[in-house]
């Protein structure tokens, strides 16, 4: 009997919950606990893509940069979040969705890490900056592990991007109809 794994998503859960709040997002103090939640309101497109690989040196790894950024473009460009690649404005590419693969052979398939992060220009209010310098950190992060045989690899990693991408976007959505009830809410306050 020949046992094949077709995909397995691993599920992670925390052995202790640490005593802060350890993602991207605004964090307060609720119930002498730190809660937390990724925050999206006010995102101005556009947005670069940026697709990195990351491999052992001298293995093949059938995923291709380009492919998996156009995919990406493509749904960014539903929603107007992008209009192509452009990295000549005057922050160095910010903000960007980046999409990091790391991907490593074992016995017939692979074990890969996708982790879908947003990167933007915050200020940490710890150094004043010379006015061409920004510092940038990840605003929205999710990742997925993934284990796949070699034949279903770069399929199951589609999916994953695809479901990271798309939590991202419905992310995006929220905050944007929320944009536009403050919107309605403030006018009609000014109407009063």
């Amino acid at each position: 009997m020949i046992l094949r794994i077709l995909f397995i998503a691993l599920p992670l859960y925390l052995i202790s919950a640490p005593p802060v709040y350890t993602r991207p997002g605004i964090v307060t103090m609720q119930g002498g606990v730190w809660e937390g939640s990724d925050h999206l309101l006010n995102l101005k497109g556009p947005l670069n893509v940026v697709v990195e690989i990351l491999k052992p040196k001298n293995v093949e790894i059938p995923l291709s940069v380009e492919t998996i950024e156009n995919k990406i473009i493509t749904e960014f460009k539903k929603m107007d979040l992008v209009n192509g690649n452009d990295f000549s404005s005057p922050t160095p590419g910010i903000p960007f969705f980046n999409v990091l693969i790391v991907a490593y052979p074992v016995e017939k398939g692979y074990v890969a890490l996708v982790d879908a992060r947003l990167m933007e220009v915050v200020d940490p209010y710890r150094v004043k900056l010379d006015p061409r310098t920004y510092f940038q950190a990840v605003t929205w992060e999710k990742k997925s592990v993934l284990v796949a045989p070699s034949d279903e690899f770069v399929q199951t990693v589609d999916k994953t991007v695809d479901d990271l991408v798309k939590a991202f976007l419905e992310r995006v959505e929220y905050f944007q109809d929320l944009r536009r009830k403050l919107d309605q809410k403030d006018q009609v306050e000014r109407l009063n």
